[in-house]
């Protein structure tokens, strides 16, 4: 009782500004009914789905790089698609075709779309500018992004591409940025939109091995489909981010995730370090009135320059949230 009443208290202080508050579409995690279906190796056994591995690798990776991230199912984006910036297709090795040609849709429409995965890629082919260069095969790789290598046992598909895709990253064969090497990822334009792939198992991969190399290699292929975030934070890799909307206000969500999560059999830990500090910009099209980090009401200075309100955060004990209202 002593620990629900604390837990009770630490909500009721965030209840008047969370309560009904409507999350900010920016990034969409695909979690395919249908694909999980066929993944999934029993019933009632959705964390044993490679499918389900390889989502929860990419959302890992997508939120440490402090990206506001939406799991969804078809159900979800179907006839809303254009809503979200920015759609991310994890693994998933089937889609249903109405549903995979609706996605095609949205990138000619003006809309990212990123396939991760050889799998997932393969449905795409057309749309992407690439020729499949066999089956995708395990293969001991190296990944290349800004200056580090970083090493990878993975399923991995060769790619031959177009004159519209272009590649980005290089997956070596050996530990030598001079050795031959595959396409990592490529980008193409469709449409008016930009669709992109990452031609070798990154979620289960890194859900097993947080290399972060293999973060930022994601993180900057992102930010070439998605430049312009609502919100942008720098300062730690263990803050999770979100915004949402409530009451007329912009609400962007602070979850401090340090500590020993992951330990087998450590059910139970009260002893975790602060966050931070963070330097935050906020997209807002005119000067907010006030800047308050919330609970307490605690008011912040800022600055307000092209577009967007930059501030820095102290370090994020728990959860706090900044509330800006126009």
């Amino acid at each position: 009782m002593k620990l629900m009443a604390e837990v009770a208290q630490f909500c009721r202080e965030r209840q008047a500004i969370c309560h009904r508050a409507e999350a900010v579409p920016q990034v969409a995690l695909l979690y395919s009914r249908a694909a999980h279906y066929r993944q999934s190796p029993a019933l009632f056994a959705p964390w044993g789905s490679d499918g389900i591995h390889a989502l929860r690798g990419v959302l890992q990776a997508l939120l440490e790089s402090q990206n506001s991230v939406q799991i969804v199912s078809e159900h979800h984006l179907t006839g809303r698609m254009a809503d979200w910036p920015l759609i991310v297709v994890p693994e998933w090795n089937y889609l249903e075709p109405a549903f995979r040609d609706e996605l095609a849709a949205y990138a000619r429409n003006g809309g990212s779309l990123l396939l991760v995965g050889p799998k997932a890629g393969a449905l795409f082919a057309r749309e992407l500018g690439v020729e499949l260069d066999g089956e995708a095969a395990t293969a001991a790789r190296y990944l290349e992004h800004d200056g580090w290598l970083a090493g990878l046992n993975t399923p991995v598909q060769r790619v031959r591409l177009d004159g519209r895709a272009q590649p980005f990253g290089k997956l070596h064969h050996q530990d030598d940025p001079r050795s031959a090497f595959d396409v990592a990822a490529s980008i193409a334009p469709l449409g008016q939109g930009r669709i992109a792939a990452v031609w070798f198992n990154f979620g289960d991969r890194y859900l097993n091995a947080r290399v972060p190399t293999a973060r930022h290699f994601l993180e900057a292929l992102v930010r070439q489909l998605f430049p312009h975030p609502i919100v942008e934070v720098t300062g730690s890799s263990l803050v999770d981010v979100s915004v949402a909307r409530n009451h007329g206000k912009l609400l962007v969500h602070f979850v401090n995730t340090a500590g020993p999560h992951e330990q087998e059999k450590q059910y139970v830990f009260d002893d975790f370090p602060a966050a931070g500090p963070l330097q935050v910009a906020v997209r807002v099209p005119t000067k907010p009135e006030s800047v308050v980090l919330e609970p307490g009401h605690r008011r912040q200075r800022f600055g307000y320059r092209d577009g967007q309100v930059l501030v820095t955060l102290p370090p994020v004990e728990i959860h706090d949230v900044l509330v800006i209202t126009p």
